[in-house]
């Protein structure tokens, strides 16, 4: 069979394809959107889209969109588009040394949608509880519980408690501080509020009671139970918790939190950690006595070296 190759035989095939084309287009092709997070402000500078806690851009960070093969990571302003089929997605952002974030987004056909800011927490270096202050994690002083015999009234007889040597106590000068976990339980944790009392060293099994003069060791015990809860930070991982109670915590107490150490219960984590609150004033007088003490001796000093 020959084909014509005449002019207008090739016009009416060209024709012919270009409509078989059109009409697939139509039937099978969505519009172009995409999920855009590389806006600018009304100056034209570029708005982040990926951010840390103190609102700073974010570059190098993984975005992907779940169940595609449509990924980007941000520049060095924090930004990134992503160009997808309509429908409703969700995007997930990941960066090591932060928790990962997620958002959902809806994209109608033919449409692109501005993505909403994706804020991602840096994580601390290590495992434990820590005070968030400024930006800052501050890790809380850690501790271990150890059994002590502790007398109620002088003629009655020892009870066994829990409790924690003197230590290193940090100090925190909000009644509300934001006090945050990070590869610790999140669950069975309790707040504390701590006493003083003298105690004795626990004797050997069979042993007779210690004396008197025995109960030496000042140690910190449970006095007062708070209600707590945990307040999970990003999503879905749960990296990062925060701490809520109820009522503001009280000048110049000491509290501890704990899994159950200062019940003597064996838990996952063993640690018990102390911190102490001090309001602005009680600081500002401390520092004060602290000053006048070192300008003392500073005078006495000095004084004794005239003296010579």
């Amino acid at each position: 069979m020959k084909l014509s190759t005449s002019l207008p035989y090739l016009t009416r095939v060209a024709h012919l394809l270009g409509c078989v084309l059109l009409l697939v287009c139509v039937v099978g092709c969505k519009p172009a959107t995409s999920i855009r997070g590389d806006l600018v402000d009304e100056g034209g500078i570029p708005v982040p889209a990926v951010v840390d806690r103190e609102g700073k851009a974010l570059p190098g960070v993984a975005v992907t969109v779940a169940g595609t093969d449509v990924q980007a990571v941000t520049d060095a302003v924090g930004q990134y588009r992503l160009q997808c089929p309509p429908g409703s997605w969700q995007v997930t952002f990941e960066k090591t040394g932060y928790t990962p974030a997620v958002i959902n987004v809806d994209l109608p056909s033919g449409a692109s949608v501005d993505a909403p800011t994706a804020t991602l927490w840096r994580l601390p270096v290590s495992k434990g509880l820590f005070a968030y202050f400024d930006y800052q994690y501050t890790p809380l002083e850690r501790s271990v519980a150890e059994r002590f015999l502790v007398k109620e009234e002088e003629n009655s007889n020892p009870k066994t408690l829990f409790g924690l040597r003197s230590v290193p106590i940090l100090i925190l000068q909000e009644s509300r501080p934001l006090i945050i976990g990070y590869k610790t339980p999140a669950y069975d944790l309790r707040l504390d509020k701590l006493m003083k009392v003298t105690a004795a060293l626990p004797q050997r099994p069979g042993a007779s009671l210690p004396p008197a003069k025995a109960y030496d060791q000042e140690i910190w015990v449970a006095k007062e139970r708070l209600s707590l809860r945990t307040l999970a930070l990003d999503e879905p991982e749960q990296l990062l918790y925060a701490l809520d109670w109820e009522a503001d915590l009280e000048p110049g107490e000491v509290y501890a939190l704990h899994w159950g150490a200062l019940e003597g219960l064996r838990t996952e984590e063993k640690f018990v950690f102390v911190f102490q609150y001090l309001s602005p004033i009680m600081v500002a007088e401390m520092e004060a006595a602290e000053e006048a003490a070192l300008a003392e001796a500073a005078a006495l000093a000095e004084a004794e070296e005239k003296a010579e």
